[in-house]
């Protein structure tokens, strides 16, 4: 077989070997396609799950007349779409499937789905409602709220309005918070799916790539071993190969070959004189590969004129890295998003690079957004003070509205503080961070009282680290406290409205049982206790539409209620209220002395029958002191009648435990009986 033949041949089984090896890769690289896809999938599923949630809570905390839900039924359809899409597509490569990952992933994508599916319930449970009329016209008061449009203070309002059409817009209000406040115990199963399956899918693409490499080993080595062999038998019939090879290398490198007809031993020389060439072209192209690796980019060296196919070929490296250089100093200046010059489809490097501006923009654009929505103003600044980066609220307080962020450098925080030095100020210590109080003052010289809050951020390897301060306006932060203030005084009073309102049927019932005893007993007696009832009810009624009343009216209905026991117990009840008209203005709580008064009734029997009751009012400074004493024979247990459920003195107690923070006294009087005393902070 001549040399012709034997070349051919080779040829040919190494393309072959070329053409079996190429369509192994490309398999691979429509494996790490999909699979990439799959994860970006798999990513952006998590972060539309990660904003639905956000979006959910939004909901309410403020409804912005239906926005924040448009938001969050938009977010969840989209979450619904793509994992079902999810759970649906799979991988049905046979690699993949040999290597025993497929199956086993589509089964945890399946569970995600499915947990989806549980979730879901409680998603289209909140739709179902907030798309009813009903919701539409219970959440309209929200219309006419200025700031935050929270579905909790409507809820609140309507509920403790004592309206019957308001309880249930309260009612349709509560099943949509009542979902939202059991929708998050789904989230933590849901994120550890999502990071198994992406733990999965990494560890298949680790095995993929590992079985790439055992591939490539293994071809390298094929390759290797048939170069030998065609080495081996075809060296003694290179002659002319060899000046060929002289001139592709001269050509190669840049330079031309004149060719005459030259000895064998000639033809050596000239390869070995070609090959000195090539060796002393490549060291000088790696001196200049080297600066290129350490970044001297700039250097006159590096024009290249005419060094050949590799000499051009670094000299369009070095155009690309003068490119990636000039974009990276547009980022580093600000120009987030900036992008490089795709050069072609293959051009990974480029393509990744511009993904990686774009995720900068989307990180910083988010950050921004961040800072934008606290309540305080945030600067980022270096150890000198100088400010780096600020958010509105900062921008607001010191006049600097409008002002662009290369402008904004210039300015150091101490020169809008009467205490110019942080780092020599009194600093105080809360939660492991640094406080200074302080003032602010404007560019038109307004000044702001402020609270800083000043935290250290590592800058990393070789880098100074940054101040992070956080400045509250302390004139809002009063305002805010007053608002919580007030919250919670809205509860204690809901509280006390609860205590209310289970001491009047309890005081109507025993009434009512007074009265059956007295129609068996006495008609006359039974119309005139009716009487008395009737207006000691409309006062019932009456003071619970009012907070407070006078000690003087809470006296009159306690001689009303007396007069109502008289007329069952006759002479047997004497009763006695001893009090200063000077000292009755104060105002107490309603319906806060009968249950200790009716008890005195019950309990405050000597052993003749007779029942003896003193009310006293006292002045004790600013405060009155009550005491309702009985002398009655029967031992009565005090700790028992606080921990009885349903008890009037229970409640009593509880009232003034909530209002004034002192329950009620009880003691022994002489020689028999009880006493039973309340300190009353009231207001004239």
């Amino acid at each position: 077989m001549n040399i012709r033949n034997r070349l051919f041949l080779s040829y040919v089984l190494l393309v072959v070997l070329v053409i079996i090896y190429g369509g192994i890769l490309l398999t691979f690289r429509n494996i790490q396609r999909s699979i990439d896809h799959d994860m970006e999938d798999l990513y952006a599923s998590k972060d539309v799950w990660n904003d639905m949630l956000i979006s959910l809570n939004e909901m309410q905390l403020n409804w912005a007349d239906g926005g924040t839900y448009e938001n969050f039924k938009g977010k969840y359809q989209n979450l619904d779409q793509r994992l079902l899409e999810m759970s649906s597509s799979g991988q049905r490569h046979l690699l993949v499937s040999l290597l025993g990952s497929s199956e086993h992933l589509q089964m945890r994508k399946s569970d995600l789905y499915q947990t989806w599916l549980f979730a879901r319930e409680s998603v289209l449970l909140i739709s179902g409602t907030v798309e009813t009329e009903e919701f539409r016209q219970a959440v309209k008061p929200l219309e006419k709220q200025p700031g935050l449009q929270r579905l909790n203070h409507l809820w609140s309002e309507q509920y403790y309005s004592g309206e019957l059409e308001a309880r249930k817009d309260a009612y349709i209000i509560r099943l949509v918070l009542d979902q939202i406040e059991f929708f998050p115990i789904y989230s933590e199963t849901l994120n550890h799916l999502f990071s198994v399956i992406i733990d999965e899918t990494e560890q298949m693409i680790r095995k993929i790539e590992q079985f790439q490499v055992v591939v490539t080993t293994l071809f390298f080595l094929l390759f290797l071993l048939v170069y030998m062999v065609f080495a081996i038998r075809f060296s003694k019939s290179l002659s002319r190969p060899i000046i060929t090879l002289s001139m592709r290398l001269s050509s190669f490198i840049g330079r031309t070959l004149k060719m005459e007809r030259i000895s064998h031993d000639d033809e050596l020389k000239l390869l070995e004189q070609s090959v000195i060439s090539l060796m002393d072209h490549y060291t000088y192209l790696a001196e200049l590969a080297g600066r290129l690796a350490e970044g001297e980019i700039d250097s006159p060296i590096l024009a290249l004129p005419k060094q050949g196919v590799v000499g051009d070929a670094l000299k369009d490296i070095n155009r690309y890295l003068s490119e990636l250089a000039q974009t990276s100093q547009w980022i580093r200046d600000g120009n987030y998003g900036a992008a490089i010059r795709v050069k072609s489809d293959k051009d990974i490097l480029a393509k990744n690079f511009n993904v990686m501006s774009e995720v900068i923009r989307d990180k910083i654009s988010t950050l921004r957004n961040i800072f934008e929505a606290v309540d305080e103003g945030i600067v980022a600044a270096d150890e000198s003070g100088r400010i780096i980066e600020a958010n509105s609220n900062f921008l607001q307080l010191t006049g600097l509205e409008g002002i662009d962020w290369k402008t904004l450098k210039a300015y150091r925080l101490q020169s809008f503080l009467k205490k110019a030095d942080l780092t020599h100020a009194e600093m105080h210590k809360e939660g492991g961070h640094k406080v200074v109080y302080s003032e602010i003052v404007d560019l038109e010289g307004k000044v702001s009282p402020v609270k800083i809050l000043s935290s250290v951020v590592p800058g990393g390897p070789g880098k100074k680290n940054q101040q992070m301060y956080f400045i509250t306006n302390e004139s809002l932060r009063v305002r805010m406290e007053r608002e919580r203030e007030s919250l919670r005084a809205h509860a204690v009073e809901a509280e006390l409205r609860a205590l209310r309102a289970q001491i009047n049927p309890h005081f109507l019932f025993n009434t009512l049982n007074s009265i059956a005893h007295l129609i068996e007993s006495g008609r006359e007696g039974a119309v005139k206790m009716i009487e008395e009832l009737a207006d000691l009810f409309r006062y019932s009624l009456s003071s619970t539409r009012r907070n407070r009343v006078p000690i003087s009216e809470e006296l009159m209905m306690i001689r009303q209620y007396l007069n109502i026991e008289k007329i069952r117990f006759g002479e047997k009840l004497q009763s006695q209220i001893i009090a200063d008209a000077a000292d009755t203005h104060v105002s107490i709580p309603p319906m806060l002395l009968q249950p200790i008064v009716e008890n005195a009734v019950k309990y405050g029997a000597d052993r003749n029958g007779l029942i003896t009751i003193i009310i006293r009012v006292e002045r004790k400074g600013s405060e009155r002191l009550i005491t309702i004493q009985d002398f009655g024979t029967q031992v009565v247990d005090s700790s028992l009648l606080l921990s009885q459920k349903g008890t009037g003195i229970r409640n009593v107690n509880q009232r003034l435990q909530t209002i004034y923070d002192q329950g009620l006294v009880f003691s022994q009087n002489e020689p028999q009986g009880l006493s039973v005393s309340m300190t009353i902070r009231g207001e004239e």
